[in-house]
């Protein structure tokens, strides 16, 4: 980042990241969850005497194309799976979720969206610059965004105004190419479904019913309209040893069904693998999978 230094401390249980600015210093801190996952307890805006330092910060920015990992990730899948491409956020995901946080984040782009449009006008420009090149890679044909899109935080309308124009953008793009953008989500998404399927994205992932999200994968089909692919169907929790093997048996088969009466569902665990998953129940899932009829 030129002209901004990046400090980072880091210990067993907390990570504290500290960008200097001309304009000021930024901090952000993380806390170790029980969970096993970092968990960002203070964002680096706390108030919009921060935003100028912020607007350093962004247009401070690269990205670096780096193939390597790519490169051996496809020689070891070879012709048994497809590699994904893990691409930068969307500017309005990242402002949210990392600059300013959840709870202050909606009321301050509401009182200041020139100043933070601003903002991701200009983390727009970076990321539009490293797509364009990993557009060209031929290795891929699938471009992962990942937003972890929750409607709790991010409502239709705000979905619109901030996200779908870049979604179009990346969706042409990837297109033009042959190639294909998958979104993850990380909560109740039913009420953005049809917006994004109609921003012309290929796929959305983390989709299953409560208690992580708010539509099974046959109701994701009735919100998102034919063309969008759903993938997921079986929560994370499900995966828990506090689960009841019998919910979690009964959970993949409710998946399974639904998944067998629409060709445009990929069925699998919806989000992440939990830190603290029984692993027997992920081995067990191909086997539930063929058992049900």
């Amino acid at each position: 980042m030129t002209g901004v230094e990046q400090r980072c401390e880091e210990t067993e249980t907390e990570r504290v990241v500290e960008y200097e600015t001309s304009r000021g210093t930024l901090t952000a801190r993380w806390t170790l969850g029980p969970d096993g996952d970092w968990w960002q307890m203070e964002h680096l805006v706390k108030t919009v005497a921060d935003l100028p330092a912020a607007l350093e910060l962004a247009a401070a920015r690269s990205y670096h194309l780096d193939t390597t990992e790519l490169d051996l990730a496809t020689r070891e899948v070879g012709d048994n799976g497809v590699v994904a491409v893990e691409i930068p956020g969307q500017p309005y995901t990242d402002v949210l979720y990392e600059f300013l946080g959840t709870s202050a984040g909606p009321i301050m782009l509401a009182e200041h969206p020139s100043e933070l449009g601003e903002l991701m006008d200009l983390l727009a420009s970076s990321q539009r610059y490293v797509l364009a090149e990993l557009v060209q890679l031929s290795s891929t044909s699938l471009f992962l965004a990942p937003d972890n899109l929750d409607s709790m935080f991010i409502s239709p309308a705000a979905f619109e105004q901030w996200l779908a124009p870049g979604y179009a953008w990346i969706a042409q793009l990837l297109h033009r190419h042959n190639k294909h953008l998958i979104v993850h989500t990380g909560g109740p998404i039913s009420g953005l479904l049809s917006h994004l399927s109609a921003a012309g994205v290929d796929t959305v992932e983390g989709i299953c019913g409560p208690p992580q999200s708010d539509a099974s994968l046959a109701q994701a089909r009735q919100h998102a309209g034919a063309d969008l692919v759903a993938w997921g169907g079986i929560a994370q929790d499900f995966l828990l040893a506090a689960t009841d093997p019998a919910d979690f048996e009964a959970a993949v088969a409710v998946a399974v069904a639904e998944a067998r009466a629409d060709e445009g569902t990929i069925i699998g665990v919806a989000d992440r693998v939990p830190t603290g998953a029984d692993l027997t129940r992920l081995a067990a899932i191909p086997e539930l999978i063929e058992a049900v009829t």
